[in-house]
């Protein structure tokens, strides 16, 4: 039993550090603008896109703009995309960066078992789910200039997360 617990809890650590890992890989500096602190930075709300529940959609963004204005001090920072042409938000002197993000696309995952009789890996009818590959970009809004866009990600909450700590250097 011990060693399913120390099995369970290695899996757990690489999956956790994994997950980090690739976040941190996905920003490299040629993916964001050189003066970014000297503008205040708009963030986009993430985009679903009717691919999760409306409930969990609001708890993924509502869980993004806690930690926009926890880095930031300033929650009106975190917006959806809709209002980026409506005032405050239209001054592209002041709020010059915007980060935006889009659904690149599906990837179909299938959950493998292991049969108990044979030992050997397979599907049951019904386990297939779809994960949404969101990739997120800055874009100059007085150029008009887009960043190459950052690795994709199917856990967009973390990446935003990891930008916003990039772009306030925390």
């Amino acid at each position: 039993m011990k060693t399913l617990h120390h099995a369970a809890a290695a899996a757990s650590l690489f999956f956790f550090f994994s997950c980090a890992s690739v976040h941190k890989g996905a920003l490299s500096d040629e993916n964001m603008p050189v003066d970014l602190s000297s503008h205040k930075v708009l963030y986009t709300a993430i985009n679903f896109e009717n691919t999760v529940s409306k409930n969990t959609a609001k708890v993924h963004n509502n869980a993004a703009k806690k930690h926009v204005q926890k880095k930031t001090g300033d929650a009106l920072l975190f917006v959806n995309e809709t209002e980026l042409e409506k005032a405050p938000y239209s001054d592209v002197d002041v709020y010059r960066y915007v980060l935006l993000n889009r659904i690149t696309r599906k990837i179909t995952k299938t959950q493998y078992n292991t049969d108990r009789q044979t030992g050997m890996p397979t599907t049951r009818t019904g386990l297939q789910y779809d994960n949404y590959v969101t990739e997120f970009y800055f874009v100059d809004r007085k150029t008009g200039k887009e960043f190459p866009h950052m690795k994709g990600t199917t856990m967009p909450l973390y990446l935003l997360k990891a930008v916003v700590n990039k772009v306030t250097g925390s």
